[in-house]
């Protein structure tokens, strides 16, 4: 059985696991590439700021392009696509499950979620954000010296088995969990599409 289930891409640990599975009542889930495609795209970018569009995505691609994170591949390939150019960033800092922090032109910059945004007292409009997170979309946050310069918003889209696998884990009285770092609004959206009972968001990956 764990023979078969290697030649079709279903890794199991041992014998023991596959013996014990039959107990299993509940199965929790990551969200980005276990139940959505994990290829996110940016749809928006909104400025708050002097700043052009094209200069936010410039600087945001600058300190992203040093993340390996699915949402930094996302931003540098629409920066790339807009004709963005990518500036060299100084004292680079990764901030686990929060997003991160470089200097450019001796000017210090944070990107991320609502969770560094809310840590860090930047004044934002939460109502114009809700707007696009309760589509399921996911904001990352620029901003400097405690003020927003703008926010661009990224999709990733359901996997099309999605639906199908948490059915099937209905059908056998599974319960079914999703746990993300992502926002609320935007994990609310994911898991009512795919049909998930409950969602854990904005989780870090210490918790």
């Amino acid at each position: 059985g764990v023979g078969k289930g290697a030649q079709n891409g279903i890794l199991v640990k041992d014998a023991e696991v596959l013996e014990k599975l039959h107990s299993v009542n509940t199965v929790v889930f990551d969200k980005t590439g276990t139940i959505t495609t994990g290829k996110p795209v940016v749809s928006e970018v909104l400025t708050n700021s002097l700043k052009s569009k094209n200069e936010l995505i410039s600087i945001l691609a600058s300190l992203e392009n040093k993340s390996a994170h699915p949402l930094a591949l996302a931003i540098v390939e629409h920066a790339k696509k807009s004709k963005a150019k990518l500036q060299t960033i100084q004292n680079f800092k990764d901030i686990p499950g929060k997003g991160i922090y470089g200097e450019y032109k001796d000017k210090k910059y944070f990107a991320g979620n609502l969770t560094i945004l809310k840590e860090s007292k930047v004044v934002f409009n939460k109502q114009n954000i809700k707007e696009f997170t309760s589509k399921g979309m996911t904001p990352v946050f620029l901003f400097s010296d405690k003020t927003l310069l703008g926010t661009v918003l990224i999709t990733d889209t359901l996997k099309p088995e999605s639906k199908q696998a948490i059915a099937g884990l209905h059908r056998m009285n599974i319960q079914t969990i999703m746990l993300t770092g992502d926002d609320q609004d935007t994990a609310s959206f994911i898991a009512k599409e795919a049909g998930i009972d409950h969602v854990y968001a904005q989780v870090l990956p210490s918790e």
